[in-house]
């Protein structure tokens, strides 16, 4: 019942077309059964699904490589790499950045006077660490920023930590051609100009940020607040795991031949 759901779901069978949309998109309503509970029961559930026992609790480059969680939305990414963070029972510290705003003009001081510390460390823009930063031993994290392209340290690079030192972490790469390769982060100084803002805004922090996703598949459902992963192997229900808070979805199928 499954396979046949999901082959109409790539045929355009299943789903209502948005005539809305110029990109021929249809939404798609997902039966119960294919859901799961929206909920720290259910995000418990598709994590053990996930990463198993040994994983969790003695975290390796290759294992952490080999398994992924894949989110549509940050917030989702932040909600399940919380759980798995509490799950670790490995080495923990927080990490505090330092938090600057550069007027446009030259008038420093009414900077100063108008936004307080408080607030600049309040601030999370896409591309910054936050400002509060708490990272575990075996916790995987991405790389925000390029650091070292020859040394295989680009953004978007995918790490898990390997020790926690008060001005530098290490870490071990987890994709690309230099798996398990060793790496020393130090914490630098980021800057992001936001046209909606009257500074330019810089933090001084580790260039990282806590993922819980760690590769995407070649052929998905992609969809304005969800993603199904549809592969080859993805032939049992039990490999399928949305949420069931949102059941109907927008979903653009895109097809790829896969020649064996």
């Amino acid at each position: 019942m499954f396979a046949q759901w999901l082959m109409d779901v790539g045929n355009d069978k299943i789903g209502i077309p948005d005539d809305s949309d110029p990109d021929n998109t249809s939404w798609v309503d997902i039966p119960d059964e294919y859901g799961m509970p929206n909920d720290d029961n259910g995000i418990l559930n598709l994590i053990n699904f996930i990463y198993d026992d040994d994983t969790l609790h003695h975290p390796s480059a290759q294992k952490r490589q080999e398994k992924a969680i894949i989110c549509p939305k940050n917030d989702t990414a932040g909600v399940i790499y919380s759980k798995i963070l509490s799950l670790l029972t490995t080495t923990t510290r927080t990490y505090l950045s330092y938090n600057d705003a550069i007027p446009h003009t030259h008038d420093r001081g009414e900077i100063e006077l108008l936004y307080l510390k408080e607030y600049l460390n309040s601030l999370s823009f896409p591309g910054l660490p936050p400002h509060s930063l708490t990272l575990k031993v075996g916790s995987p994290i991405m790389l925000l920023c390029n650091m070292n392209i020859s040394g295989g340290l680009c953004n978007g690079t995918c790490i898990i930590v390997s020790q926690l030192l008060p001005k530098v972490t290490e870490a071990r790469i987890i994709t690309g051609i230099r798996i398990n390769q060793k790496v020393f982060l130090p914490c630098i100084l980021l800057t992001m100009k936001d046209p909606r803002t009257p500074f330019i805004f810089r933090r001084k922090q580790f260039p990282v940020k806590l993922m819980a996703i760690t590769n995407y598949p070649d052929t998905a459902a992609a969809s304005k607040g969800k993603m199904i992963a549809i592969e080859p192997e993805v032939s049992n229900i039990a490999s399928l795991k949305p949420t069931n808070s949102n059941k109907i979805i927008e979903a653009i199928m895109y097809r790829k031949w896969v020649s064996k």
